[in-house]
């Protein structure tokens, strides 16, 4: 009785196999890789993605903007403008806050090169917070010696040269992908 079953046929095999169609990029998002044609996204066959994917919402594959009512529209339009507002809001919020590293640079330095940073570009009331007493003073000192200076400029060297390897390691990674 099994061999009574009739044997499925490979698509190779078979006179039915198709070719990949140009359209199907446009209408699936499918590209032709080897002899299959394969959902960019998914990775997935035709018929997989067919069957398992616009099945499953049938109403946006038939569904397209001239559709839409007056109501619809207008709700579009609504989210549009409400999209709009959120981007320039945020644009002026990240402006704000960038504008405030720029004022804060040179503040922002002293924590990679204390040995080297102007004391007068410096603005210490942002370390008020340290509640530390001759900050000032401190510095001076730290800076007079030269034994912490070398350890700075050694630290910095080796953190320059491992995330030099890391953003090597990165783009090798990127480039094999």
């Amino acid at each position: 009785m099994a061999s009574s079953k009739k044997k499925k046929k490979k698509v190779q095999d078979s006179k039915y196999s198709r070719e990949f169609q140009t359209w199907w990029a446009d209408k699936y998002g499918m590209i032709n890789k080897g002899d299959k044609a394969v959902c960019v996204l998914c990775s997935g066959t035709v018929k997989r993605y067919y069957y398992k994917k616009l099945q499953v919402l049938p109403k946006l594959e038939k569904k397209n903007i001239t559709d839409l009512d007056a109501q619809e529209k207008r709700n579009e339009e609504k989210v549009i403008d409400d999209f709009i507002s959120i981007m320039d809001s945020l644009i002026k919020e990240f402006s704000a806050r960038f504008s405030q590293f720029k004022e804060l640079l040179e503040t922002f330095k002293f924590i990679m090169y204390p040995d080297v940073i102007s004391f007068d570009k410096l603005n210490l009331s942002q370390f008020d917070w340290l509640e530390i007493e001759e900050l000032e003073m401190q510095l001076i000192d730290f800076q007079s010696s030269s034994i912490w200076i070398q350890k700075f400029i050694e630290t910095r060297k080796k953190l320059e040269l491992i995330e030099a390897e890391r953003l090597t390691s990165n783009i090798s990674k990127n480039t094999s992908n």
